[in-house]
């Protein structure tokens, strides 16, 4: 998964499942879209999985920070 070799995503790789995972990425796609058409997140990502939005992963990007296991919700981690 090529895709998740993203350092943002560094501390999720072999912690959530990868469906998770490739939620999180699709929704790391949508950050440019968002601020470039001054769109609004609305959250739903958040709000219906547990898992970062397009805003959250933009702070964590702003910030030089990678997402932490502590951002998904507990049922998501692999067992």
């Amino acid at each position: 998964m090529n895709q998740h070799d993203h350092p943002l995503f560094e501390l999720l790789r072999g912690k959530v499942s990868i469906a998770a995972m490739d939620l999180i990425f699709n929704e790391k796609k949508k950050i440019d879209n968002l601020f470039n058409h001054c769109s609004v997140c609305g959250h739903h990502l958040s709000t219906t999985c547990g898992l970062p939005c397009a805003c959250q992963l933009s702070g964590y990007l702003e910030a030089g920070q990678k997402v932490s296991v502590d951002a998904v919700d507990v049922f998501l981690e692999e067992a």
